[in-house]
């Protein structure tokens, strides 16, 4: 069902890839996908939850889709990334064998249950691969439209006639510990959009920047890189822009011209709007948060660094840390992959970690611009190392598809094709089936180069 797929067996620079590896239930595998990702945009909130841990539905709905596509014999086991893997949870096991007592083993499965995921990869045509990225385009735009409409909410009947889904489910089927409400700053009669569904109004804003990214590396319709870019300056929340500041050097070259020009003056109208608003005199105010400790800004990005500045300074970090679910509550902190992993494993277990992470997003990545602003997103813009749902968006978005075939020259023309006969993509050759000569090299067109 599971085969081995060698994650540096790439085809030679200049040819095709043969259909060998490519899904054999092409629809049914889609739709799992799909199913995917509808539950980690619409239903991030929902999970279990007791005084003592919370569960996002999430985890269990990839244990179940991965099962299925086990079954289905749709998946490839990388090696580098199983070796990766192993050391991740060697080196986990041996740092919390040195802690003793106290530590979290739940905490603990519930990370190497998450990133087990990380070990498979599924070889996809580059169409495939392209309808897999619209699902993800399209339910942001369903994330859009409820943006707005919680704006236009808001500012007609007020932000305390808003509907709330959490008044209507018992507590205990929700994901906890996040900031559901937030306003837009403690003076603020208004509140942070967080479009309904995402757990806060910064996961909102990072949802889309990503979605930003995607569109402008593959398909670049101006009105969507527009829709995207107005909500996610609506979010008032830092985060998302930072994402697509760290990565718009990178984007700006896959721009063409025509298209820089128009999105140019689009972003000149929108900035336009958006400060006759007062929202640059409110971003603003947030820059000198930095030093104020306790502060959003502080929190997220001054804190954590601190802490791991601090933990490594310890001799024994390099093989251990306090143990799994250790760390204090309450500390404004909000605890980075890094800084978690650090103080609760050691520098060992981190390392192996960010190998295996790094293998994942970036080893033979569909768009290495695309993997980057995952990763940002994944290190920097909060504690989410043990969230299924970001780590959900990470595999779906930037680990498990893997395009086979020649790269193609239009996005958008190659997923226009790919809608119209998703049920014609090939399945694997059997030896049997396969051409005599199957094996000889085919030439591909001088745009299969990387992204």
């Amino acid at each position: 069902m599971i085969a081995f797929s060698p994650s540096l067996s790439e085809p030679p620079r200049g040819q095709i890839a043969s259909a060998e590896g490519l899904p054999r239930s092409a629809q049914l595998a889609f739709l799992i996908v799909a199913l995917n990702y509808g539950v980690i945009v619409l239903f991030q909130k929902f999970g279990y939850s007791t005084d003592a841990a919370s569960l996002s539905i999430t985890l269990p709905c990839l244990i179940v889709s991965f099962v299925a596509l086990m079954i289905l014999g749709d998946f490839r086991i990388a090696p580098i990334r199983l070796i990766a893997y192993a050391a991740f949870c060697a080196t986990a096991f041996f740092s919390q064998a040195m802690v003793g007592r106290g530590i979290s083993w739940f905490g603990m499965a519930i990370l190497f249950a998450i990133y087990l995921f990380f070990v498979f990869e599924m070889r996809v045509t580059w169409g495939y691969y392209l309808r897999t990225v619209a699902i993800f385009q399209n339910l942001m735009l369903i994330a859009c439209a409820l943006l707005l409409l919680q704006h236009l909410w808001q500012f007609t009947l007020g932000a305390n006639s808003i509907f709330n889904i959490e008044k209507y489910i018992p507590t205990q089927f929700f994901y906890k510990t996040y900031n559901y409400i937030q306003l837009i700053n403690w003076r603020s009669q208004y509140i942070k959009p967080n479009a309904f569904i995402f757990l806060e109004a910064s996961i909102a804003s990072q949802f889309l920047a990503i979605a930003l990214i995607a569109e402008t590396v593959y398909f670049q319709r101006l009105w969507r890189l527009t829709l995207y870019g107005a909500c996610l300056v609506l979010t008032f929340a830092g985060t998302g822009l930072l994402i697509v500041a760290l990565t718009a050097p990178l984007l700006l070259l896959k721009l063409s011209p025509r298209r820089a020009i128009l999105l140019a003056v689009a972003s000149l109208v929108l900035v336009a709007i958006v400060a006759a608003t007062g929202w640059f005199d409110l971003i603003s105010s947030r820059f000198g948060e930095f030093q104020i400790a306790g502060s959003s800004s502080n929190s997220r990005f001054i804190a954590p660094f601190l802490s791991l500045s601090e933990a490594i300074r310890e001799p024994s970090v390099i093989f251990k840390g306090v143990g799994a679910g250790n760390i204090k509550a309450g500390q404004n902190i909000v605890w980075w992959a890094s800084t978690k992993l650090v103080v609760e494993y050691g520098v060992l277990t981190t390392i192996s970690f960010y190998t295996l992470l790094c293998i994942s997003l970036f080893d033979r990545a569909p768009s290495y611009r695309l993997a980057w602003g995952l990763f940002v997103l994944f290190n920097f813009m909060g504690g989410y190392l043990a969230m299924p749902v970001m780590a959900g968006l990470l595999l779906l978005m930037g680990c498990l598809f893997r395009p086979v075939d020649a790269k193609p020259q239009d996005f958008r023309a190659a997923l226009r094709e790919a809608r119209e006969g998703l049920t014609n993509d090939p399945p694997p050759l059997t030896p049997a089936a396969a051409p005599s000569n199957a094996a000889a090299p085919i030439k591909a067109p001088a745009s299969s180069a990387r992204i």
